[in-house]
C-alpha cells in the first residue's frame, strides 16, 4: 500500500498451480526470506499453508503501517 492507501501488486511469476487431487506440496527454494513460513527458510515441503502465513504477515505489516 502506498501512503496514498493504493493497493500495490508485486511480481507473480514464481506462483504455481497445483492441479485438483494432486499432492499439494512444492519443493522449491523462492521467495522473500521475511515472509517465508518456518517450513520453507528450513527448505522444507510446503503447501498452501506457507502462503497463509505470508500473507498473515502482509495484513500485518499494512495494520501496523510498517
Amino acid at each position: 500500500m502506498t501512503s496514498a492507501g493504493e493497493p500495490k501488486i508485486t511480481d507473480f511469476g514464481i506462483s504455481a498451480s497445483i492441479e485438483p487431487g494432486g499432492a499439494g506440496l512444492l519443493d522449491s527454494f523462492k521467495g522473500t526470506m521475511c515472509y517465508m513460513s518456518p517450513e520453507r527458510v528450513e527448505n522444507g515441503d510446503y503447501d498452501f499453508a506457507a502462503d497463509v502465513w505470508s500473507l498473515g504477515l502482509t495484513v500485518l505489516e499494512c495494520g501496523l503501517g510498517r
